[in-house]
């Protein structure tokens, strides 16, 4: 029988080939609530192209305190998580961000987002807004109600994913799990066509981890998950997981990980200004 890790830290590992780098212990400039508050709103973009890795997406993250966080996944290179504030007005989000895990800025980088009451978008592609999972949930959740949180108890079945496609491979997101001394734990998972796989933990208002494994479809339907390390340390024992494909999402015993949608080099172009420039 496929398990996962029982405790969420467990759950929410990271894998990968090896030469992706951890990102820093040291604290944020300007950490989230500790306390995971159910106000708190997180999206997460799709997946776009990036100059010298697979590909990247980002999550916002907008705290009821004023704080915000953003953090940028560049498959196969590691994450980097910006802290500051979040200020609304006319439709528009502007985060203001102050520094990052590693050091601090000299001058604040301002970032700006459409913003329509829980619609958020870059300009020109939607992010997808998770939830954040209160500890009392994790009990209760499964499939059909991971579904109907997402899409309404009335969304058409989805077309099952298929994993062994030709390109980049598929990327898959969780929603906000409970985290001990963490605003919440989003696991970002990759399975890449060669079997390796990266899944980044990241700890919002802590920091992020990477750890590096395998993966492969087992004759019973299952995605098996064999967790190896990280870039610098091989594990001792490996820890295994399984998950099922149900359509658009993988289920673990304990997680959930929706698919992410891919941005093409094609859709980019397609929204470039004459100089080139995406806007």
């Amino acid at each position: 029988m496929h398990t996962l890790r029982t405790t969420v830290l467990g759950l929410c590992a990271a894998l990968f080939v090896a030469g992706l780098a951890l990102l820093s212990n040291a604290q944020p400039v300007a950490a989230a609530p500790a306390a995971q508050d159910d106000t708190t709103r997180v999206w997460v973009s799709d997946l776009y192209p990036a100059g010298d890795a697979p590909g990247m997406l980002q999550i916002v993250a907008l705290y009821p305190n004023g704080n915000a966080e953003q953090v940028s996944v560049y498959l196969t290179k590691g994450a980097v998580m910006e802290y500051g504030t979040w200020d609304e007005s006319d439709g528009t989000l502007t985060l203001s961000l102050v520094g990052s895990t590693a050091r601090d800025y000299e001058t604040p980088a301002t970032v700006d987002y459409e913003l329509d009451g829980d619609t958020l978008s870059d300009g020109n592609f939607p992010f997808t807004m998770v939830h954040v999972l209160a500890p009392d949930e994790l009990e209760s959740m499964d499939h059909a109600a991971h579904e109907e949180m997402h899409h309404g108890d009335a969304a058409p079945p989805a077309a099952e994913i298929d994993l062994t496609a030709d390109g980049l491979g598929t990327v898959w997101v969780s929603d906000v799990y409970p985290a001990a001394d963490a605003s919440g734990l989003i696991t970002v998972l990759a399975l890449y066509p060669n079997g390796n796989l990266e899944q980044t933990s990241i700890y919002l208002g802590k920091d992020a981890v990477t750890e590096i494994g395998t993966w492969e479809t087992s004759d019973d339907g299952m995605v098996d998950v064999t967790v190896t390390g990280t870039p610098e340390k091989a594990y001792d024992e490996p820890v295994d997981a399984g998950y099922v494909l149900t359509g658009t999402h993988l289920m673990g015993d304990a997680i959930a990980l929706m698919h992410v949608n891919q941005i093409t080099p094609a859709m980019m172009e397609a929204v470039v200004n004459p100089a080139g420039t995406y806007v």
